[in-house]
């Protein structure tokens, strides 16, 4: 009898041994976590010298939300893969990040940000970031005021209405759905919201032109482009293709397919000879159903 409780009096040793351990863990792990106090002291050290006006915060990990609640009124950029265009309406920016995640924290910051000086509050570092020297020629969400926008179609085009979106200018193209405009939007790319230029394809196969004249062709054209998180889940529609033209020069292309997600990044030196022109963005897919789409782009 004794021979055959062995076996099981081990196993239950070992469950037990394995449960304390994981208990053990878990409390090693809540306590590298910052506390309430912690995150409470960062927001007041951003809360005395922050302006809502010009100024946003960031926090690292940003799955945290508990600093959120403390500041208010201040922008709150929630992207973890925050890019230039996030960060481009502010003058300066905050991130609050644990202190044991300082240099990954460091490594989301998009250039030319830079930290003005760092701050501790327990376990809690609050970073004072400015902005670095400006290298933008041309930034198509700073130069909206003077963009074009046109539908093409095999037989006709037409050139769309402009309107305005609170304060910034969009335009729709005969259809009134709330969703099919042209303008800035802070949109869910894949999974995280960021700034963009919003341009969903249009109907009956036709293309979609955004363009601008008197841009200055000289340097390097980067920027982001996606899909929105309900695109990247649906199946209906067909891919999208996001063409550039300097003048009439076909310069970059790609083709997103349903399922393809990010904010994927792109980058072309801009063709040699040309002072300043046109430069269009060009959006189309044979079919439209669910291809919610948006870009950024600037030269510098």
């Amino acid at each position: 009898m004794t021979q055959h409780r062995t076996p099981g009096l081990i196993i239950a040793a070992l469950l037990l041994t394995a449960t304390a351990a994981t208990l053990v863990a878990q409390q090693l792990q809540w306590r590298a976590v910052p506390s309430e106090g912690s995150w409470r002291l960062a927001a007041a050290e951003v809360a005395r010298d922050a302006d809502p006006e010009t100024d946003a915060f960031l926090v690292d990990p940003p799955w945290d939300s508990r600093p959120r609640v403390h500041l208010g009124d201040l922008p709150y950029v929630a992207a973890t893969d925050v890019t230039w265009f996030d960060l481009d309406p502010y003058q300066r920016a905050w991130l609050l990040t644990e202190t044991d995640r300082l240099d990954h924290a460091l490594r989301r910051l998009p250039a030319p940000w830079t930290v003005d000086r760092a701050t501790p509050t327990g376990d809690v570092t609050v970073l004072a970031l400015t902005r670095g020297e400006d290298t933008t020629r041309w930034d198509a969400l700073r130069a909206l005021e003077q963009a074009t926008v046109t539908r093409v179609y095999a037989n006709r085009s037409e050139v769309c209405d402009r309107f305005s979106r609170g304060e910034r200018p969009a335009w729709r193209c005969k259809r009134r759905d709330p969703f099919l405009y042209v303008g800035e939007t802070l949109q869910l790319v894949t999974n995280e919201p960021h700034r963009c230029l919003w341009a969903m394809p249009i109907d009956e196969g036709g293309e979609l032109r955004i363009a601008w004249e008197g841009v200055p062709l000289q340097g390097t054209l980067s920027g982001r482009f996606g899909q929105t998180f309900d695109a990247v889940r649906s199946s209906r529609g067909a891919p999208i293709e996001f063409i550039v033209r300097a003048d009439d020069e076909l310069i970059w292309e790609a083709t997103l397919g349903h399922h393809d997600e990010g904010f994927l990044p792109f980058e072309v030196a801009l063709p040699p000879g040309k002072d300043t022109g046109r430069l269009t963005f060009s959006v189309h897919s044979d079919d439209q159903l669910d291809r919610m789409f948006c870009f950024v782009a600037r030269i510098h």
